[in-house]
């Protein structure tokens, strides 16, 4: 019976490496300047849901590795083109196409924070900083659960995104001293 234990186990340490490839996809597709390929594509599409049964952990490590790659925005754009993005984390999910109809505010609040950290990651790109590129990353995910009727109005949208941020970033297994930075 020990021999079928360990059998099982690594198929499911193999399932479990398949499945984190998809999330790899985007880090190393970008990073290294490769096309998509429809091959690609039709896989992730067809295959996504199996990341639902992936160790947060794992996939928050992966999440981890794209952030601090070279070019994270071109990643994340990936992981949203690719309905990715959810696996990760709904409430990033959550602001892509979120509107703030307010004054000065030309994006959604998704791509408002992909303007901000690709601003940013020009600057860090020789020291890049994991915790603060996590703080970009989160500093609107309030804004969604607490905007009014018409998205003008986000009382109290600090503090709802700080419990995002923690719950979130718990959720995926980051370290106590980053989660405690980012949701301040």
């Amino acid at each position: 019976f020990e021999d079928l234990a360990q059998d099982i186990a690594k198929y499911y340490k193999k399932a479990e490496e398949e499945n984190i490839k998809k999330l790899r996809a985007a880090r190393f597709i970008r990073n290294i300047n490769l096309k998509d390929d429809s091959y690609l594509k039709e896989r992730l599409k067809k295959q996504k849901d199996l990341l639902a049964d992936m160790p947060k952990e794992r996939i928050g490590m992966e999440f981890g590795r794209i952030l601090y790659s070279k070019d994270p925005v071109s990643a994340l754009k990936f992981l949203k083109e690719n309905d990715l993005l959810k696996y990760i984390d709904p409430a990033l999910q959550r602001t892509v196409g979120f509107v703030q109809n307010l004054e000065g505010h030309d994006y959604d609040t998704w791509n408002h924070t992909l303007k901000s950290l690709e601003h940013h990651v020009t600057k860090d790109k020789d020291q890049p900083d994991l915790a603060t590129r996590l703080g970009i990353l989160y500093h609107n995910v309030g804004k969604p659960p607490a905007s009014n009727a018409n998205n003008s109005d986000f009382k109290n949208y600090e503090n709802i995104g700080a419990q995002i941020v923690e719950e979130s970033l718990n959720n995926l297994r980051f370290p106590s001293d980053i989660v405690d930075v980012d949701r301040k």
